[in-house]
């Protein structure tokens, strides 16, 4: 199962993680460029290093054909708006 998980702080790590150990293709988005670096070096998954409720980043992660969606970054704004695109995608 494809997974876009858009932030890569502790929550957004282990989720990531955990659904590679379980055989997912997690996508990870991070904005940090220093967070990005060191996920991508801990873990064999995409990451993207932007802002997750950009459009750029969430069509460079293909949200279009995922699965699902964790949007696990510490705004509620961010969260909802990354939520509601992945309704538009008539995903849920």
């Amino acid at each position: 199962m494809k997974v876009v998980v858009v932030g890569g702080g502790k929550g957004g790590f282990y989720l990531s993680a955990t659904l590679l150990e379980h055989g997912h293709e997690p996508v990870l988005i991070e904005r940090d460029h220093k967070k990005c670096q060191r996920i991508a070096n801990l873990l064999d998954l995409q990451v993207i290093c932007g802002d997750g409720s950009s459009l750029d980043a969430l069509q460079s992660a293909d949200l279009a054909h995922a699965d699902a969606l964790a949007s696990v970054t510490g705004t509620d704004e961010d969260n909802l708006i990354i939520g509601y695109e992945f309704i538009n995608l008539g995903k849920m």
